[in-house]
């Protein structure tokens, strides 16, 4: 589980231990109020994590078409959006697809 870290405040993840068998992961953070009770296996951050990463490019998607110059031509404006989502699309789908989280 090298490397994989927390997707709120980034800190590296501790591993938990039952009877010296290792059962989960935790954010180290007492601070990070989003993993305050939260313990998983290290697929479930894996896929929280990648979800995460999704999301963010969807937002940034998403804030590149709010931002578009409302002046200009609505063809234009069009072909932009088409290839903003395009290129998002293929952005989430990389994301959501990656094996190893770094």
């Amino acid at each position: 589980m090298s490397n994989m870290k927390c997707p709120f405040c980034q800190q590296e993840f501790r591993e938990i231990y039952f009877n010296g068998v290792g059962v989960g992961y935790i954010c180290p953070n007492p601070n990070c109020k989003p993993t305050e009770h939260f313990k998983g296996n290290k697929e479930l951050w894996q896929e929280l994590i990648r979800t995460r990463k999704a999301l963010d490019i969807a937002v940034d998607a998403l804030k590149r078409i709010a931002g578009t110059n409302k002046e200009c031509d609505i063809g234009w404006k069009m072909i932009e959006m088409k290839n903003n989502a395009h290129d998002t699309l293929n952005q989430i789908k990389t994301a959501l697809e990656q094996k190893d989280v770094k």
